[in-house]
C-alpha cells in the first residue's frame, strides 16, 4: 500500500489487560495493521494499555524507510490507576516502536518510565532534528540526548518528577573540554552540537541543573526558554562559557532564581514573574529587556547595547531606583514603564522624587496599568523636549 500520511490513529487490541478476548473486535485499529505500509512519511499514533507486543513487533516501523514525522502518545490519560504490570507493558510496545534511522522528527507524550526508550540515541537517531518530549510523569533521568548530531530544535514539557540535570544529559563524553589546552580549548566532541532552540516547560521539582565550565555544549544554541520551573535556583556556569550564539532568553515564573546568565551574545531578555530575581546584570550585547512582576529586582546594570526596555509592575509604588543615572545604570533609548494608578498620576505631575529617575533617558513612556488605544499614558522626550499626558477625564 503507498500511504504516505496517517494521522490520530488509534488503537484497541483483540486482548483486554489480563488477556481475556474483548467484544471490541472489528471496530478498533491495531498495530499489526501498520505493518505493510512501508510508505509512511507521517505517522501519528495513539496507544494503552490494551495494546500488546506482538503487535507492535508486527507493526515494522524500523523498516518504514521514508517516514520522518513520527508522533506517538502512551495514553497519559490512565496514568494515575496504572499498575507496574500497565507501566511495564507500556514500556514494552514503546521499546518495539522504535522508528527507522531516516526520521528527521518526533513527538513523544505519556512515556510512564522512569528512563527514555532505548533507541533514543544518537546511533538509532542520527537524522533528527526535531524532539518533543511531554507528560512523562515518571521521568527522572534525560540521559545522553546532547549526542544526537542533528537536533535542532528541542521542546521538554512536564516533566514533574526530574529534579536535577546533570552531565548525563549531554551524553557519555559530556563534551569535556580537555584541560592540557586550557579552558578554552575546544572538546573532542560536543554536545548538542547543532542545537537552536531549546525549551523547559513546567518542571514543578527542578532545582539543579548542573554543567560545568568543563563541559562543551550548544554552540548553535539561538533561544532559550524556561516556564514554569519554581524550585529552579540557577543558570549553569556552562551557559554562559559555552553558548555562544544565544540570541533570546525567557524565563518566566522562576521563583527561585536569583540571577540571569551572564551570555555576551543575548539580545532579548524576557523576565516574567520571577519573585527572588535580584540581578541582571552583565549583557554586552542586550538589545531589548522586558520585565514582568519581579518584585525583588534591584540591580540592573552594564547592558551597554540596550535599546529598548519594557518594565510591567502594578504594585510598584515608586519606579525603581536602578534607574538613576550612573556610569552602569541602563540607558536604553526608550523606556515603557507599566504601573499602578498612584505612581501614573505622581509622574503625571512631575513628581520630584520620581522624575529625576528618569530626566536622563531619550524617551519614556508610562501606562495607567494597561495597554491599549485609549489607555492613560504619560509621554516624555528628553531632545527636543517634549512632554504630554493623556487621561479619560480630559
Amino acid at each position: 500500500m503507498n500511504i504516505t500520511c496517517l494521522k490520530g490513529y488509534c488503537l484497541h487490541c483483540p486482548v483486554e489487560v489480563d488477556g481475556t478476548p474483548t467484544t471490541n473486535t472489528g471496530k478498533w485499529s491495531t498495530l499489526d495493521e501498520l505493518g505493510p505500509l512501508l510508505h509512511l512519511r507521517n505517522l501519528s499514533l495513539s496507544f494503552d494499555v490494551t495494546s500488546n507486543s506482538f503487535e507492535a513487533r508486527a507493526a515494522r516501523l524500523t523498516e518504514k524507510s521514508h517516514l520522518t514525522r513520527f508522533f506517538l502518545s502512551c495514553g497519559y490519560n490512565w496514568m494515575d490507576k496504572a499498575t507496574e504490570l500497565d507501566i511495564k507493558r507500556i514500556k514494552d510496545i514503546s521499546e518495539l516502536l522504535q522508528p527507522p534511522t531516516c526520521l528527521d522528527e518526533l513527538r513523544l507524550e505519556g512515556y510512564p518510565c522512569s528512563r527514555l526508550p532505548h533507541w533514543m540515541t544518537a546511533m538509532e537517531l542520527p537524522n533528527l532534528t526535531r524532539l518533543l518530549l511531554k507528560k512523562f510523569k515518571y521521568c527522572e533521568n534525560l540521559s545522553s540526548l546532547g549526542e544526537l548530531p542533528n537536533l535542532a530544535i528541542f521542546h521538554i514539557l512536564e516533566m514533574p518528577s526530574i529534579n536535577t540535570i546533570g552531565p548525563e544529559f549531554m551524553g557519555t563524553s559530556g563534551g569535556r573540554v580537555h584541560g592540557n589546552k586550557g579552558k578554552h580549548a575546544l572538546a573532542s566532541t560536543v554536545a548538542f552540537p547543532k542545537l537552536e532552540h531549546l525549551e523547559f516547560h513546567e518542571f514543578a521539582m527542578w532545582e539543579n541543573w548542573q554543567w560545568e565550565s568543563k563541559f562543551h555544549a550548544m554552540p548553535c544554541l539561538q533561544e532559550l526558554l524556561l516556564v514554569n520551573c519554581p524550585k529552579l535556583i540557577t543558570i549553569p556556569e556552562g551557559l554562559s562559557c559555552h553558548v555562544i550564539a544565544l540570541k533570546l532568553l525567557l524565563i518566566r515564573e522562576a521563583d527561585s532564581l536569583g540571577s540571569n546568565c551572564n551570555s555576551c551574545s543575548l539580545q532579548k531578555l524576557k523576565i516574567n514573574r520571577c519573585s527572588s530575581l535580584k540581578r541582571i546584570s552583565d549583557l554586552p550585547a542586550l538589545e531589548k529587556l522586558l520585565v514582568i512582576d519581579c518584585p525583588s529586582l534591584n540591580v540592573v546594570e552594564s547592558l551597554s547595547s540596550l535599546q529598548f526596555m519594557k518594565i510591567y509592575d502594578f504594585e510598584m509604588k515608586s519606579l525603581p531606583e536602578w534607574l538613576l543615572e550612573s556610569e552602569k545604570s541602563p540607558k536604553p533609548e526608550k523606556l515603557e514603564i507599566y504601573c499602578c494608578e498612584d505612581l501614573f498620576i505622581q509622574m503625571c505631575e512631575m513628581d520630584e522624587e520620581e522624575w529625576p529617575k528618569i530626566l536622563h533617558l531619550n524617551h519614556v513612556e508610562i501606562h495607567n496599568q494597561y495597554e491599549g488605544e485609549y489607555a492613560e499614558h504619560v509621554s516624555y522626550t528628553r531632545e527636543p523636549f517634549s512632554f504630554t499626558t493623556f487621561t479619560l477625564d480630559q
